[in-house]
This record gives C-alpha cells, structure tokens and sequence, in this order.
C-alpha cells in the first residue's frame, strides 16, 4: 500500500480541561473510503473540525501529505475538501455558479472543472438550475463537488447522507465510490446509517467517549485476521463448567439455543480450546458467528 495521505497522531482535545477526544491515530490513503462510527458525542465531528483547522488541536497533529495543521495549516488544507454538517451553499445562485464562486476562493478559474465535477456527482442537468429548486439530496451532491473543485487529495464527510431518502442514499453511496475510483481521493466519512457504512467503506473506525475502541476491514464480518476480534458459537458441556472457565479467562459468554456466543480474540482461539479441553469439557463444534455491523457495533459501544 502507498505511504497515507493523512496520518493523525495523538490527537486531542480539551476543553476546560475535559478531554472530548484523547490520543486519536489513525491514516487514510488514496482510493480509501474509511467510515467513522460512535454514538451522538463520542467526538467524531470534534476530530473532523480538527482535521480541517475548524477547531484548535490541544495535543497530538494531523499531517495532509506531510503537512502539520497545527504548523502549516494554510499549505496542508489545500489537499483537503469537506463537508461537516451541511453544505453551504448560495440558493439564491445556480449550481454552477455556487462552483464557480468556490473556484475563485482558490484562485483556479477552470469552467471545465466544474462541468466535470457536476458530471461526477449527477447534477449535469441541473447545474444552470437555482439551488433553491434543488432537493435536499441534489445539495449534498452539490456540496460534494463543491468539497472537491480544488482537486484535493482528501475528502471529509460528516453525515452527507443525513435526512436523505433511500434513493438518495443510493445516489450519494454511488456517486462516492465512483469518486474515490477515479478521482483516486482518500474519503473520510462518518454516518449513523450503518447498512450504508458497511456497504461502502473500506475500513471502519470505532469511537467511543473520544477514544478509538477498533477497527475493522474489508468484508468485515467473513474475514478473521489475526488482529481482529471476532464472535464464535461454541456447542459445549457442560455450559456451566464453560462459563466459570470463561470467567476465568476474562471472556463473557451468552447463551443462544443451547450454545455459547463469545466474543473474543482471533488469536485467543485455541488457548480458551486448550483450557476448554483440559478440564474435561465436550467441545462438539466451533464455529466464526457472522454478526451485522449493527450487532457488532452495539456489541462493541456496550448497547447490549
């Protein structure tokens, strides 16, 4: 894999003298759709704003192509696009013209661009239209290209699919790929639609109380690396001996017709075989559990 576009590094942020989020690290690379998922004020939007100059850095970086926000933040934003929130856009203008406005700001006037871009995300019939007439999932489009008339090398996303309805989604999830394939552009993106996350990102981070708590990768649930946590039914007795040596071993179980769910490891599978075995319990099958991200994730923040 090439060297990451991004690299953040212990990055925290206090605020009278409460860390919202503490020691945050992370990478994203070219072509890398990376989702960020947690619950409403685990820090997700406060580690965006950070990465894009809209809140102070009190420890840590983050460095866009070896550039330091906290020391060279003019020169390290111009590899990056982002939407947090909501778009902001003129509804008074056309599309086109809210992209020509932007264009300007960077000093790149390049009309071509912007029908390029308004082609990419879909709006190529609607881009002389006021903004006004737009629908809400045409402004999330918009305010995509609008991210993206610089050319940079990083796309920031917070909840570009808030408020949209399923053709929407759909529209905003193809049009994504699409760009990360051929504009070849790291996107970072955080949603609380988890279906869509697991449909789209490449890998996924965890954030819970502004802390990461895992990541996951491709095909989440069928792969098992070695550094990957994973849940595994076990039909063994008798259950009760099985939990106590559980216990033992730090794992919770939960019972599930007649078998037992951990979570547990990968690499920790044959040491809870081993001590399973040397106590004389039956082990009758072992076998991966392929969980939703749903059940995963609210396995992961404690939802139940």
């Amino acid at each position: 894999m090439s060297s990451p576009i991004v690299k953040v590094n212990d990055l925290t942020k206090k605020i009278k003298n409460k860390e919202i989020v503490k020691n945050i690290n992370f990478d994203i690379h070219k072509g890398e759709i990376l989702g960020f998922l947690g619950p409403n004020g685990s820090g997700k939007t406060t580690v965006m704003k950070m990465m894009v100059g809209l809140m102070s850095i009190s420890e840590g970086d983050v460095l866009i192509n070896n550039k330091s926000i906290k020391k060279q933040k003019e020169k390290a934003l111009r590899y990056v696009g982002g939407v947090i929130e909501y778009p902001e856009l003129y509804k008074f203008l056309s599309g086109f013209e809210n992209l020509l406005y932007f264009q300007r700001i960077t000093d790149n006037m390049d009309k071509e661009r912007i029908l390029h871009l308004a082609n990419l995300v879909g709006l190529s019939e609607a881009i002389h239209d006021k903004v006004k007439t737009y629908s809400l999932g045409m402004k999330q489009r918009l305010g995509i290209a609008q991210a993206l008339i610089s050319s940079p090398d990083l796309l920031i996303l917070d909840e570009p699919t808030n408020g949209l309805d399923p053709a929407g989604i759909l529209e905003i999830r193809e049009y994504l790929l699409k760009i990360a394939k051929e504009e070849n552009i790291a996107i970072f993106i955080s949603s609380h639609l988890l279906s869509e996350m697991e449909n789209i990102c490449d890998r996924l981070i965890f954030i819970q109380k502004g802390q990461i708590i895992d990541t996951e990768y491709k095909n989440f649930s069928n792969e098992s690396p070695a550094h990957h946590y994973i849940n595994v039914s076990l039909n063994v007795a008798p259950l009760s001996l099985v939990r106590q040596l559980l216990k033992e071993m730090g794992i919770d179980a939960k019972e599930d017709q007649g078998k037992l769910i951990i979570y547990t490891h990968y690499d920790h599978i044959p040491e809870v075989v081993d001590k399973l075995v040397s106590n004389g319990v039956k082990i009758y099958s072992i076998s991966p559990v392929n969980e939703s991200l749903e059940e995963r994730y609210l396995a992961k923040i404690g939802g139940y």
